[in-house]
C-alpha cells in the first residue's frame, strides 16, 4: 500500500494531493453541499498554515479546533499538522445546550494543555467569552510542558470523561498511523476499496481517527453528515448509504436503534442497503436486541446481518483495540452472571436461568495490538477469568499532557490499563463494564452496567438512558444503590400515582434480575443525565 513508509499525517496528506482520486463529499439535510479531494485539502491547508504562521504560531504550538463538520475541519486540522502544530480538538456546544457552561468548560481544557490559538467556526464565536478567531498565548495560562512532552505529538483529544474530568491524551504521528493501520487491516477482508458513510462528530476519536483519518490512510471516499442532520432525521444516513452505495459505516449501538424506530415503510422502499458490506458498532455497550431490530428491519432492502460488527477501543490506545469479524455473524453468549460476578469465572449459563446475562464478543486484538486480562494487583489472568483490560500496541499514547501522575496510574512498560473490566472466552474478548463504576453492596461486587439492562425493556423508560450509582450509607458502612432513569418523551407530566406505580415496577425489575433493592429513584426528563461528549452516560461528574 501507498503510504507504508510515511511518517506524519502531513507527508501523507502532500502524497494523496498527488496521487490520490479519493473524494470527501459533505452533506447538509440530506443534500450534497461540497464535494472535495485531496488535492483541495492540501491547498486550503497551506492557507491555514501560512495564516497561522503569521500570526506567530510555530511548530509545537497548541491550537484549539473549534469547527464543526465542514471543508474547513478539514483545512483547520491540516493546517495545523503542515505547520507542526499540535491540533487540540474538544466538542462543540450541543444544540440548545448551555454555551455559558460549554464555554467554560473548554476554555478550561485549552487552558491545561497550554492553547495559543483558536481556531473556530462563526457560530461560535460569541460562546467563549467573546472569543474571536485567535486569541493572544498570554490569554491562556499557557502550562509549563518540556519539549519531550510535545515531540512528535500527533495531535491531542480528551478522555470521554465516563467516570470523571476528561484527561488530555496525547497521541503522536507514530501513535495515529500505527491505528489506522490496524483499523483498516481490520476490515481488508472485504477486498474492496473503502467507501464511507459517517455522521459522527469529527472532535469525537471515532470520528476523526475512525472515518477522517483512516479513510486518508485508506485511500477511500467518504461522506459526511452532521450529527444534527442524523439525529434530526435518521434515515438520512442511510440515504446516502444507498446512493453513494457504501460499504462501511461506523455509529454507536443506540443509532441502530433509533434509525429503526423512526423509518417510515415510504422511506425503506427507497432504500439499497446490498453494498454495506460493514456496520461497525462501538463507543457504548453492544446490546443484542438493538441489533437484531437493525437487522431485521432492513433485511427486505438488502442489509446483510453479518455486516454488523462489534468493536472495542477507547482514547488512550488512539481508537481501535479490538474487532469482531465483519464477514461473520457477531457473536452474543450468555453467561452466568453469578460466575462472572462473585467468582470472577466466565461460564456458560443454564438454558433458561433468569441469572443469566447476554454479553457482545467485541472480537480479537487488531494486528499489533496485545490483550490481557489482569488482577486488580496486576497479575495476569488465565483465559475464563474476569479482570481488568490491559493493552500493548504502537497505538498506546503517549500520556495524558501535563500530568506525569495520571499517566504512571495508566501505563506500565508499555502497558496500558484501560479501566475496563472484562475476559476472555474461547479467544473472544468481552466486555464486563468499567473497573470503576463497580459497587460494593454488602461485601458483593455489582456492576452497574447489568443492573441497567434489568431495565432495558421498561416500557415507561427512555431507552439506554439509566444510571446505576452507589451512595455510602455511613451507619452500615456499605454502598446502596440509587437509580437515575429518565421517562420516555411524552411521560414528563406523570401523576404522582403513576410515579408510584413505575418506581415499583423499576423496584420489582431489578430485585428479580440481580436481587438488590434499590435504596432510592429517581426519576428524570429526556435529556437530564450528563453525557460525555460522545453521548455516554456519565457516573461521575
Amino acid at each position: 500500500m501507498k503510504g507504508t513508509a510515511l511518517t506524519t499525517l502531513a507527508a501523507l496528506l502532500i502524497e494523496r494531493a498527488g496521487s490520490s482520486s479519493a473524494r470527501i463529499r459533505f452533506y447538509r439535510k440530506g443534500k450534497r453541499v461540497a464535494d472535495l479531494g485531496y488535492a483541495d485539502v492540501l491547498e486550503g491547508a497551506q492557507r491555514v498554515a501560512l495564516d497561522l504562521s503569521s500570526r506567530a504560531i510555530q511548530k509545537g504550538d497548541r491550537v484549539g479546533i473549534l469547527v464543526s463538520t465542514s471543508p474547513d475541519f478539514y483545512f483547520a486540522f491540516f493546517g495545523a499538522q503542515l505547520l507542526g502544530a499540535i491540533p487540540v480538538v474538544v466538542s462543540l456546544p450541543a444544540p440548545f445546550g448551555n454555551l455559558s457552561a460549554w464555554g467554560l468548560r473548554t476554555a478550561r481544557m485549552f487552558d491545561r494543555v497550554g492553547v495559543k490559538a483558536v481556531l473556530n467556526s462563526a457560530e461560535f464565536e460569541n460562546s467563549m467569552m467573546q472569543m474571536t478567531v485567535f486569541r493572544r498565548p498570554d490569554e491562556f495560562n499557557n502550562s509549563a510542558l518540556s519539549a519531550a512532552e510535545t515531540e512528535n505529538l500527533c495531535f491531542i483529544q480528551f478522555s470521554s470523561g465516563t467516570t470523571g474530568d476528561p484527561k488530555p491524551v496525547a497521541l503522536t504521528q507514530a501513535n495515529v498511523l500505527a491505528n489506522v493501520r490496524a483499523i483498516t487491516q481490520g476490515v481488508s477482508s472485504m477486498n474492496e476499496r473503502l467507501n464511507c458513510v459517517g455522521w459522527l462528530p469529527l472532535y469525537h476519536d471515532m470520528g476523526l481517527i475512525g472515518l477522517v483519518l483512516t479513510l486518508l490512510w485508506a485511500d477511500g471516499d467518504l461522506a459526511l453528515m452532521t450529527p444534527e442532520d442524523f439525529v434530526l432525521q435518521p434515515v438520512r444516513w442511510l440515504n446516502v448509504i444507498s446512493e453513494l452505495k457504501a460499504n462501511i459505516s461506523v455509529a454507536p449501538n443506540f443509532a441502530y436503534g433509533l434509525v429503526a424506530k423512526k423509518v417510515t415503510s415510504e422511506q425503506l422502499a427507497g432504500l439499497d442497503l446490498s453494498s454495506w458490506k460493514v456496520a461497525l458498532c462501538g463507543a457504548e455497550r453492544v446490546h443484542r436486541g438493538t441489533l437484531d431490530f437493525f437487522a431485521q428491519t432492513f433485511k427486505s432492502v438488502g442489509l446483510r446481518g453479518e455486516a454488523l460488527t462489534p468493536v472495542y477501543g477507547l482514547a488512550e490506545a488512539t481508537l481501535a483495540v479490538s474487532f469482531a469479524s465483519p464477514t461473520e455473524s457477531a457473536v452474543y453468549t450468555k453467561f452466568d452472571r453469578d460466575g462472572l460476578e462473585s467468582d470472577g469465572i466466565a461460564k456458560l449459563a443454564e438454558v433458561g436461568a433468569s441469572s443469566a446475562i447476554e454479553l457482545a464478543s467485541v472480537g480479537s486484538a487488531l494486528n499489533g495490538v496485545k490483550v490481557e486480562i489482569r488482577t486488580d494487583t496486576n497479575t495476569v489472568l488465565q483465559e475464563g477469568r474476569v479482570g481488568r483490560i490491559w493493552v500493548k500496541s504502537e497505538s498506546v499514547m503517549q500520556g495524558y499532557l501535563g500530568q506525569p501522575e495520571a499517566t504512571n496510574e495508566v501505563i506500565r512498560s508499555g502497558w496500558l490499563d484501560t479501566g475496563d473490566r472484562g475476559v476472555i472466552f474461547e479467544q473472544q474478548l468481552y466486555i464486563c463494564g468499567r473497573a470503576k463504576d463497580v459497587l460494593i453492596i454488602r461485601g458483593r461486587n455489582y456492576d452497574p452496567t447489568w443492573i441497567e439492562l434489568a431495565l432495558d425493556q421498561e416500557v415507561g423508560l427512555r431507552e439506554q438512558s439509566v444510571v446505576a450509582v452507589g451512595q455510602v450509607n455511613e451507619q452500615e458502612g456499605t454502598e446502596e444503590l440509587v437509580i437515575f432513569a429518565e421517562v420516555k418523551p411524552g411521560l414528563e407530566q406523570l401523576s404522582r400515582d403513576q410515579q408510584v406505580q413505575l418506581e415499583e415496577r423499576i423496584r420489582q425489575a431489578i430485585l428479580t434480575q440481580t436481587g438488590i433493592t434499590p435504596k432510592l429513584i429517581m426519576l428524570l426528563n429526556p435529556g437530564d443525565l450528563p453525557r460525555t461528549t460522545s453521548g455516554k452516560l456519565q457516573r461521575k461528574l
